[in-house]
């Protein structure tokens, strides 16, 4: 008789705990939707993806999009690796970097925006693998999951880099 009133009070109490984090983790993701919403950069990387022909101002957005430098001297396109952890953001990022700034000397070099079939392809593979990286941490909850998706669009996207060949544009 007198645990009912006690068991109405837990059940109260955890009703009230649960909403309050059920709606703290909605708001957090609505906050990031918003966010991520006002921000340009997706529209300017599904751009990129989908140009046909990629100029040095494409570069520069790509290179924008990234951190502002390297966290580690690694070049993935370098690398064999069947470890899809050697794939993860930071040294993905390391490696756009690191071919950004590549193509952008050849072009200071050179003057000239013309780029090999092969460079062209390559950054739209980048641009795509950012678009991949933005959706997952947008829609994927699990840190450990979203880690493991991150790393094995990263590994993807090296491989078909690699196995691009060199050809003429043809339209």
């Amino acid at each position: 008789m007198y645990y009912v009133p006690f068991i109405s009070l837990i059940i109260a109490i955890s009703s009230l705990i649960i909403t309050t984090l059920v709606n703290l983790r909605l708001q957090n993701k609505n906050q990031r939707n918003a966010i991520d919403s006002k921000l340009s950069y997706r529209d300017d990387l599904l751009k990129i993806a989908s140009n046909s022909d990629i100029n040095i101002e494409d570069i520069y957005k790509l290179r924008g999009i990234v951190r502002y430098a390297s966290k580690e001297d690694i070049n993935l396109l370098d690398i064999d690796s069947t470890n899809p952890e050697d794939y993860n953001y930071d040294r993905m990022s390391d490696t756009i970097i690191m071919y950004s700034d590549k193509l952008i000397d050849k072009y200071i070099e050179n003057n000239n925006d013309k780029f090999k079939y092969k460079e062209t392809e390559t950054i739209r593979i980048f641009a795509r693998y950012l678009i991949k990286y933005n959706w997952e941490n947008i829609t994927v909850d699990s840190k450990k999951l979203k880690e493991e998706k991150i790393e094995k669009a990263g590994m993807n996207s090296i491989n078909m880099i690699k196995n691009l060949k060199d050809k003429k544009k043809t339209i």
